[in-house]
């Protein structure tokens, strides 16, 4: 869908500048158009005087604007989007999370007490002393 919109513009015309007015005349220079300078100044190419020395006049511009629709939504890449595995419809992206947020065997045996067993409480719960049977 297109919609027209109305914009002002300035547009700078012939020159002002009074050169004689030293000599209490006035004397233009004939410079017709403002020429926009190519660097970050406003001073006209043509004849190097300030912007504001020409004749400005406010045009309408009708500039045509399209709408364009709401983009529509896009299936997730396959990298991101969680595989399903089992039957049951446990996500094997929740379970991989749970799994590797776990410490590893060689992990909580360097946290673990010298003396302590690497096989966990169970281990623990025996006396280190020899039993008779």
């Amino acid at each position: 869908m297109a919609f027209v919109v109305s914009v002002n513009k300035m547009v700078y015309l012939d020159c002002q500048k009074n050169h004689a007015t030293a000599l209490g005349r006035h004397c233009v220079d004939g410079c017709m158009e403002y020429v926009p300078p190519v660097g970050n100044n406003l001073n006209c190419e043509a004849c190097g005087c300030h912007r504001d020395f020409h004749r400005s006049l406010v045009v309408k511009v009708r500039v045509p604007v399209s709408v364009s629709q709401p983009p529509q939504p896009q299936p997730m890449p396959a990298a991101v989007r969680p595989r399903v595995d089992s039957d049951d419809g446990e996500s094997s992206a929740i379970t991989s999370a749970v799994t590797t947020n776990a410490p590893s065997a060689s992990t909580a045996s360097s946290f673990a007490h010298p003396g302590a067993a690497i096989d966990g409480p169970a281990s623990m719960n025996r006396s280190s002393s020899p039993q008779s049977k």
